[in-house]
């Protein structure tokens, strides 16, 4: 097995049997060139949704856009890896280090979506009157959350890249403590500043709201009787 940077060279399988390997790699090839094909019209679709806000549509594009940029630091690397992997003192070492790189950045910020979103909807949710108007002071949300996304990504390829051998194996549980602390730290937040989650508290609906919410609910489950009764009726 051969390793410079981030290119995994199966040279035993693939010396026993290399059609199936460069029959693997071509599709590959045809599979990133599908996405560089389609992706700018599925942004362009993404952003074209209306009834999310402007933030998460900004976030998903990005974020679908550095998977672009990682797809073709793929290509690059592919290359390397048949034409053969260049020394470090070469010149082409950089390209290839800046390959590796781009890579673990657009696969980073792809799988910080959930974690962008649930950032964008807890500002969304303490500074609502102000954020929902969408104007341009609240692309600050967007370019904070980008910004940490994006550094976070490169450190953590900087890392797996010239990190010890041993950041491999903790980097997983590394990352889940960091979620899980996210998590619970969230749900603090707004049990804090969001009262209506709080049970037996003043400001959740009076009485007068749960019976009307009864109500309809009553009449919901007439009309889905009625239908049920309806469809057995046509049965016979």
């Amino acid at each position: 097995m051969q390793h410079n940077y981030l290119i995994w060279v199966p040279t035993t399988a693939f010396d026993s049997n290399p059609s199936l390997y460069s029959s693997f790699y071509i599709f590959e090839i045809l599979m990133i060139c599908l996405q560089l094909f389609a992706e700018p019209f599925i942004i362009y679709r993404m952003y074209a949704t209306r009834p999310l806000h402007r933030n998460i549509r900004l976030i998903i594009a990005s974020c679908l856009s550095f998977t672009g940029l990682s797809s073709v630091c793929r290509l690059v690397l592919l290359y390397f890896q048949y034409t053969g992997i260049p020394l470090p003192e070469t010149g082409s070492a950089s390209i290839v280090l800046l390959a590796s790189l781009g890579r673990e950045l657009g696969l980073g910020v792809l799988v910080a979506i959930p974690f962008d979103v649930a950032v964008e909807r807890m500002v969304a949710t303490r500074y609502w009157s102000w954020y929902e108007k969408e104007s341009k002071d609240t692309l600050w949300v967007f370019g904070s959350i980008l910004i940490f996304s994006v550094f976070a990504a490169l450190l953590n390829g900087v890392c797996y890249i010239y990190g010890a051998d041993y950041y491999r194996h903790i980097a997983v549980a590394i990352f889940d403590l960091l979620v899980e602390g996210f998590y619970i730290s969230l749900s603090a937040y707004l049990w804090h500043f969001v009262p209506k989650l709080r049970p037996n508290n003043s400001s959740l609906p009076s009485r007068d709201s749960h019976q009307e919410a009864n109500q309809y609910f009553d009449w919901l489950t007439r009309d889905l009787n009625r239908l049920s009764d309806f469809k057995d009726n046509r049965k016979f």
